[in-house]
């Protein structure tokens, strides 16, 4: 794994959206909803959007949008989302091209959502990288970017500071994961409390996962227990306790667990736990020890056991450089977790 550069806790973000002649409404939407100054209550993110030529862009949905700035200003943004391509066929121009170039090798984060990702693969950003697409896309994706490792099955994944996904709900998860990075965990999780988002979906989940599961009662009755552990982290949830409680075996439990996370019981927990321990050394300055406590390691050498492989820094560490509330290295900078632990969170190369 390269390691990220590290960088000062800055009191505001600049992060530019791209926009394009018909660009679809759901691809403003999603990012937009995330990033609204209203739903972040907090200065902490400066928004523009940016186009490649100037004047009005008109979107696929017959409205216009007036671009506040050029290419230019992907040369000060700290992040730059590509909200989608009008088609995988396409032309990127030349000039995108080159800007997206430069402001990835000054360490930008560079986001493609949906078919973004053939626009940062156009610009060369992706050889050599993992990334994924819309499931729909991805073979053609495979056969024109064969130097990418393009992986179809995944909501969305981060190698360095370049960052891909699904299309749809895949997208603002994404955009959710990219707020921790620039705001903290504090600011991202209000956001998505506002915007009535249940679990926070991790990248390694699957694009398709069996629909009919989410239209009987067991479905609903698991989802109000993923509530109950990511809230009672600190008590006992073994698989004996989880399966009793929603009068199932351990193995129909178990089978269900995966249907609706895509992932083991320990994997899912262990994110919740790390996710629990990163909101509360930024916010708070409760003992590493009682963090321990409260998010169910028993122990301070477990936390910190788990935390280094999970973020490359011990907690004392990661509270140094991120205990404000505009803390900046969220889970989104942090490395995947180990492979024993069920890796590919966010995997840095």
């Amino acid at each position: 794994m390269f390691a990220q550069p590290d960088h000062p806790c800055l009191p505001r973000r600049q992060l530019a959206l791209l926009v394009y002649d018909g660009i679809g409404a759901t691809q403003l939407a999603g990012p937009l909803m995330v990033f609204d100054p209203q739903s972040l209550g907090t200065n902490a993110v400066k928004v523009r959007c940016v186009a490649v030529d100037a004047g009005v862009i008109k979107t696929g949905a017959g409205f216009s949008i007036q671009p506040e700035a050029g290419l230019g200003h992907l040369q000060s943004a700290d992040a730059v989302l590509v909200l989608g391509w009008p088609g995988p066929d396409a032309p990127v121009p030349r000039a995108l091209k080159q800007a997206l170039r430069q402001a990835c090798a000054r360490g930008a984060q560079v986001v493609g959502l949906h078919l973004g990702c053939f626009v940062l693969a156009e610009a060369g950003l992706l050889d050599g990288r993992r990334a994924t697409t819309h499931w729909q896309y991805s073979r053609l994706f495979a056969q024109r970017f064969p130097r990418v490792d393009i992986d179809p099955d995944i909501l969305y994944v981060r190698d360095g500071n370049l960052w891909t996904s699904a299309g749809g709900c895949a997208a603002i998860d994404l955009c959710l994961l990219l707020l921790r990075y620039l705001a903290g965990a504090a600011v991202a999780d209000q956001v998505a409390a506002s915007l009535a988002v249940g679990l926070l979906r991790h990248g390694d989940q699957r694009q398709h996962i069996d629909a009919s599961f989410f239209l009987d009662d067991s479905s609903r009755e698991l989802r109000g227990l993923l509530v109950w552990m990511r809230t009672h982290l600190q008590e006992q949830q073994n698989l004996k306790i989880l399966a009793d409680r929603m009068h199932v075996s351990v193995r129909t439990f178990t089978r269900r667990f995966h249907q609706l996370t895509g992932l083991t019981v320990k994997q899912w927990r262990l994110k919740q736990q790390l996710a629990s321990a990163q909101q509360l050394l930024e916010s708070t300055d409760q003992s590493v020890e009682h963090v321990a406590t409260q998010v169910g390691f028993g122990s301070a050498l477990a936390l910190r056991r788990h935390f280094r492989a999970f973020a490359g820094l011990s907690p004392s560490e990661y509270r140094r450089r991120c205990g404000t509330v505009n803390g900046l290295r969220a889970v989104a900078q942090a490395p995947g977790l180990p492979p024993a632990a069920g890796a590919n969170f966010l995997s840095d190369p």
